[in-house]
């Protein structure tokens, strides 16, 4: 059975006022028997602001992970996902059987990511948290279980850099 994150919240950024709600799961595909991998499943879903709403033409997820025994961030390779525009003004992407974690080689501790946004002119804006310029958001992800556990709220932080962890995350 697989275990099923869901992350929900309503963000300030430097593009204040827009909404962005992330849901997910994390699961062991080979469970119960031998553990090899995990694997994250998540949608984000992303509402610019309604000054911009009108205004994006095009938007990007920006994503790695931070490994939990080093403590590094953006561990991996940053990929893009692009989103798909809904009749709702609400941009959504998927992430599909996403590694989070290999036997022996690493354990990632969070999702961390950005958006960037093509408006219509060309104008490129990012949503990073709006703590710095070079920003980001970051989400811990839940402990990889076999059984499906009861959803789970979590909070996603803006991070102005890696330093911005406690010694603990």
């Amino acid at each position: 059975m697989r275990a099923m994150i869901v992350w929900s919240l309503l963000v300030s950024s430097a593009v204040h006022g827009q909404e962005l709600k992330v849901e997910g799961r994390t699961y062991n595909p080979s469970c119960p028997g031998y553990f090899s991998q995990a694997l994250l499943d998540s949608v984000l879903t992303y509402m610019p602001h309604e000054s911009l709403r009108d205004q994006v033409q095009k938007t990007v997820l920006h994503y790695s992970f931070r490994e939990a025994w080093h403590h590094d961030s953006w561990h991996k390779p940053v990929a893009l996902q692009g989103f798909d525009r809904l009749d709702s003004g609400e941009w959504t992407a998927a992430l599909e059987a996403v590694e989070v974690a290999a036997r022996g080689s690493y354990t990632m501790s969070h999702l961390e990511f950005a958006i960037q946004m093509q408006l219509k002119d060309g104008t490129v804006v990012w949503d990073n948290g709006g703590r710095a310029p070079m920003g980001f958001y970051s989400a811990r992800l839940p402990t990889i279980q076999c059984e499906a556990p009861a959803h789970v709220g979590l909070t996603i932080e803006a991070k102005a850099h890696e330093g911005d962890y406690s010694s603990q995350e």
